[in-house]
């Protein structure tokens, strides 16, 4: 191994910041940002403004469209009721599951303290 103790061995250069700051005109320029110009506070919010304006008026647009739809479908007698057969068999299918959902945890509250089971026990 060789002795580097007679040698004097020069220093990396490293960077260090200046005491003076940045350079000069860089703190007066904004950024720039990829997706256009730089915008003041006050042009930001009125951007804002415009484009809720524009969804809300849009909104407001095909909320109107699809009530004239309902109602030309009403006219023309295809529009559904409350009382449609449909909603009725959701309805009639969705009692019967839970029916048997409710008589299925009869049946164990009756296993759990009468110990039977076989039969429904005694309601009430």
């Amino acid at each position: 191994m060789p002795d580097f103790s007679d040698e004097v061995i020069a220093a990396r250069p490293v960077w260090r910041r200046t005491t003076s700051g940045a350079p000069s005109g860089v703190d007066d320029e904004m950024p720039l940002h990829c997706g256009g110009p730089t915008l003041t506070v006050d042009e930001r919010f009125e951007l804002m403004r415009a484009r809720k304006r524009e969804m809300l008026e849009t909104r407001a647009r095909e909320r109107e469209e699809a009530e004239a739809r309902e109602a030309a479908e009403r006219r023309q007698g295809r529009g559904r009721n409350v009382g449609d057969e449909d909603e009725d068999e959701e309805k009639a299918t969705e009692r019967a599951r839970n029916d048997r959902y409710a008589v299925k945890l009869l049946r164990q509250e009756n296993d759990a303290w009468a110990g039977g089971g076989s039969d429904l026990g005694v309601l009430g």
